[in-house]
């Protein structure tokens, strides 16, 4: 869903760059025609500084008219910014794609015959080796476990939302208090480090692997809720 909003805003973006550079090459906004010139009476009298003969005389031929400006060449400037745009565009979608292809690649996939939060601790485990580990990796990881058992847990498409579209949908769970405020706080910390690049520091990683460690155990169905 957030995908096509964004490939949806692209488009548009692409589409009105294009309407503004190409304005200028089939004459869209331009002043209107001057008007034709009056015609002159038949008779009336020769405007001042003419060439025409009042008395008679032969007309003079060594004087001419100003010649009309002769048209340009055609402007390869809105050219440029058309492919200026369209390059700045196609690297949005490029970028756009590869997202959402390590997205894919980044899913959990829940094993059969084991439950979300099996599935969910099993590979928690193995994000371990967190001193090695680039940042950008490990939340990527660790926020693609949380929202793929969210997503088996409580059947909200947890994977394919936003940070803005899931917390809303957190706060009709009938979750701790505790535990959405703690859920909010690392996806909060994770996405500047995924799509920004900003620094993570080994200490917040091993605090948000803690955190979500606990948090699957603790939203977990006891058997007398299963029953």
């Amino acid at each position: 869903m957030a995908g096509k909003r964004l490939l949806s805003v692209l488009l548009l973006t692409w589409l009105l760059i294009g309407l503004l550079t190409w304005m200028p090459v089939f004459g869209l906004g331009a002043d209107a025609q001057d008007t034709p010139d009056t015609p002159k009476p038949p008779n009336a009298p020769p405007a001042a500084g003419s060439t025409e003969p009042t008395d008679g005389a032969a007309p003079m031929t060594d004087i001419h008219g100003i010649k009309p400006p002769e048209p340009a060449g055609f402007d390869p400037t809105p050219l440029y910014y058309a492919a200026a745009g369209a390059a700045v565009l196609a690297a949005a979608v490029f970028s756009f794609l590869i997202w959402k292809h390590r997205r894919r690649r980044l899913r959990v996939s829940t094993t059969p015959g084991f439950s979300p939060e099996e599935t969910a601790l099993a590979a928690l485990d193995e994000l371990v080796n967190l001193e090695g580990m680039d940042g950008k990796i490990f939340y990527f990881r660790l926020s693609a476990v949380l929202r793929q058992y969210i997503e088996a847990r409580y059947r909200i498409h947890a994977p394919e939302m936003t940070t803005e579209e899931l917390l809303p949908e957190i706060k009709h769970l009938g979750m701790d208090p505790a535990l959405r405020k703690g859920l909010r706080s690392l996806l909060e910390t994770a996405d500047p480090i995924k799509y920004a690049g900003s620094p993570a520091s080994v200490r917040a990683m091993e605090d948000h692997l803690a955190f979500a460690r606990r948090f699957v155990r603790e939203t977990t169905p006891t058997p007398a809720q299963e029953a």
